[in-house]
């Protein structure tokens, strides 16, 4: 029985060497990349989409549309 256990923490031990030897890297998850925003344009009409088909937009005191 000590004889499985002396090979099944040689396997554990095997298995988890590569991943701890990882952690140290100084090129682990490649940070020196430039991060790219992607993002839609000013006034593509979705808000405007929304808007117009539940009515969630109300005139306050002044006759300025405001959301609800």
């Amino acid at each position: 029985m000590k004889l499985v256990k002396f090979f099944g923490f040689v396997l554990a031990s095997a298995v988890c060497l590569p991943a701890a030897s990882a952690m140290g890297s100084k090129d682990a998850g490649g940070m020196r990349d430039d991060i790219t925003v992607i993002s839609r344009e000013s006034g593509s009409g979705t808000r405007g989409a929304f808007i117009e088909l539940f009515g969630v937009e109300v005139k306050n005191a002044a006759g300025k549309k405001v959301d609800m």
